[in-house]
């Protein structure tokens, strides 16, 4: 038998243990791959090339490749942790460094070459749907089948090198490692269990403290939100805390609640429920690390897709505050084509067969302070604010109301809400402010307005003469993406001054829409990445500790420990260690959300309970195949 034949052996002599290692390997290859197939499709390309879709999903691939890199590089250093003895009776036996490097070698290489070849045939089955969820999302016609050699070079070149460099790198965390400690490894009694009152105290307050700040962020003059600001960037602030108190939770506060069901006697010595908690409590200590690491990974992933979910299907209502109408066309005195623009605008919304309806108003424009303002008067300000369903207003011949440029403006930050007089006519009429609007009237872009009483608006006078705004509310008008491009197009060609603003719903729509899901499709791919290798972190983790509780079970089976009581404690301390950082991760999410919900206005609680409970049903699989497989080699070890 030579080297290589002994180190094939070594692969498949310890099948069971390289077998999630493998597996995570290939899903990394296939999701790699997948995006990859997407990213070279034919149809794709002309749109891409050179484009800020094609950019982003070239960032997006390199971007899923180095974390592939860490992810792989992890699952092989926590596999390697449950051959250690195995390395120290190696060693012992006179295998050289020079040898060890080598063996360790090719059995990462061999192992990286077979999850690329599955990596590669998995991405391949599956491809039709990837393309499929890219066809719809994406807006590309005939996202068809293709064979992606482009993909398939690029994943093999791509994971080659990376299993290299991973497999040269891998010898380096165990050469430092003395053979004494090799063979020791898994047998160091459990230390004295520990647990600090101040950190478990601190933790608790970065959790509630974070999650007070992300209910408050946006919230005006309050004292959580001030102090949140005061430090810096809001989110970054929340971030760093809930970041702190996560981390404390499990290396203290959780020790802490332990400890205190171990002092509620009637609960503690209750059956089985002194062995799984007193268990869990070194389970919980020695892993505090990695369940920290999932749990913010968990929280990445949801909140990344939770987010990119949200965006892309609130894109048709957040179009729709930028644009109040879903046509507009605004003339001035200098606009020479007014008839002639409006009759082909109707007569395009004709044409297509799409019903409307149309609505006229006046306006003024005028200078405050260098600066130009729109003024409306109260009855056409009212007309369109009964169209629009806003509130109607009654105005003094002293009084405004301002309505802002954009909507959802905090009267904090913006200059023009946040003034209590407004001076018109060059200064000689000030009139007092009353109130002000959540969202704009105009287009979002043209300009702050300001309504005023209808005496007082006959009395100002103009810069220009009065501006005549044509507003179309138009039924299904997303459909209507054509005929604003055509219009467009006509329009340009047409005009030779300024004289005339044109703005269509559909066009903001069409570009958000595309935008949005390319960020979904994108933020997908990578935040499944970040899901599974939460996931399966906690997974090698359970491996790793396999053989040091079968030895437990097996012994605490000679005293009288059933197989019913065995089942029922490992399911227990497994369900803990795999939904207790899900959980957290889920409230994590919810609160980061919340801060999203109060920036965009609108609830989202319906998007983000279907995003949680999709990653749900995903979670409860994975603990019922890993509970399954788990009790399954206690019991094999346990009656062998």
């Amino acid at each position: 038998m030579n080297f290589r034949q002994f180190a094939f052996n070594n692969v498949t002599r310890n099948a069971r243990t390289y077998l999630a290692y493998f597996l995570s390997s290939a899903f990394s290859v296939m999701i790699f791959f997948s995006f990859a197939v997407t990213l070279f499709h034919p149809n794709l390309s002309v749109v891409a090339e050179g484009s800020t879709m094609g950019l982003t999903m070239q960032t997006a691939e390199i971007i899923i490749f180095c974390f592939s890199f860490l992810f792989i590089l992890y699952s092989v250093n926590s596999f390697l942790k449950v051959r250690m003895k195995e390395f120290g009776m190696l060693m012992v036996l006179g295998m050289s460094k020079k040898q060890f490097n080598r063996l360790i070698f090719l059995e990462n290489m061999m192992i990286g070459s077979c999850s690329i070849v599955a990596g590669i045939i998995i991405g391949l089955v599956f491809s039709k749907f990837f393309l499929l969820i890219g066809e719809k999302i994406l807006s590309v016609n005939h996202f068809n089948f293709y064979f992606p050699v482009k993909a398939i070079i690029l994943t093999i070149v791509g994971f080659f090198i990376l299993f290299m460099i991973i497999s040269a790198l891998t010898p380096i965390l165990i050469r430092s490692t003395k053979i004494i400690e090799l063979l020791k490894r898994g047998k160091e009694p459990n230390r004295e269990i520990k647990f600090s009152w101040l950190l478990s105290v601190l933790g608790f307050v970065c959790l509630i403290g974070g999650y007070g700040l992300a209910l408050s962020f946006g919230g005006a003059n309050t004292f959580l939100n001030d102090l949140a600001e005061n430090l810096g960037n809001p989110m970054l602030v929340i971030t760093i805390i809930v970041s702190i108190g996560t981390y404390f939770f499990f290396s203290q506060l959780s020790i802490l609640m332990i400890d205190l069901f171990k002092k509620k006697q009637s609960f503690y010595m209750k059956k089985t429920n002194m062995l799984w908690i007193s268990d869990l409590a070194y389970r919980i200590r020695d892993n505090a690390r990695m369940l920290f690491i999932v749990t913010i990974l968990s929280a990445i992933a949801f909140t990344a897709i939770s987010s990119l979910y949200i965006l892309s299907q609130n894109v048709k209502s957040q179009t729709t505050k930028v644009f109040p109408y879903h046509f507009t066309y605004i003339a001035t005195s200098k606009d020479r084509q007014e008839g002639t623009h409006i009759k082909a605008l109707e007569r395009q919304l004709n044409k297509h067969h799409f019903s409307y309806k149309k609505h006229v108003t006046h306006f003024i424009k005028q200078e405050i302070n260098g600066s130009f303002y729109f003024v409306m008067s109260e009855s056409d300000y009212n007309k369109n604010a009964h169209i629009l369903h806003r509130k109607t207003i009654h105005l003094g011949k002293t009084e405004a109301y301002l309505i802002p440029n954009y909507p959802n403006v905090s009267v904090d930050k913006n200059p023009f809400l946040s003034q209590k007089t407004v001076s018109l006519n060059k200064g000689h009429l000030k009139l007092s402010v009353i109130d002000r609007a959540e969202g704009n009237i105009l287009p979002s872009g043209l300009g702050n307005t300001i309504i005023v009483n209808d005496k007082i608006m006959n009395s100002i006078t103009p810069i220009d003469d009065k501006m005549t705004y044509y507003g179309y509310q138009v039924k299904n008008w997303e459909k209507t993406y054509p005929i604003a491009q055509y219009l467009q197009k006509k329009f340009e060609r047409n005009s030779t001054a300024p004289s005339f603003y044109y703005f269509a719903s559909s066009d903001l729509y069409h570009a958000e829409k595309l935008t949005k899901n390319l960020m979904l499709y994108i933020g997908f791919f990578i935040g499944v990445i970040f899901f599974i290798a939460a996931a399966s972190f906690l997974y090698f983790r359970l491996y790793t500790d396999l053989n040091k509780e079968q030895e437990k079970y097996y012994n605490l089976s000679k005293v009288g420990l059933s197989e019913k009581e065995m089942k029922k404690t490992s399911t227990i301390q497994i369900a803990i260690l795999l939904f207790a950082p899900f959980v957290l991760a889920a409230i994590h999410t919810m609160f980061a959300l919340g801060v999203l919900e109060s920036m965009m206005g609108t609830s989202l609680r319906t998007e983000v309970c279907s995003v949680l409970a999709i990653f749900t049903v995903i979670e409860v699989i994975f603990f019922i195949v890993i509970r399954s497989r788990y009790v399954h080699h206690l019991k094999q070890y346990i009656n062998r």
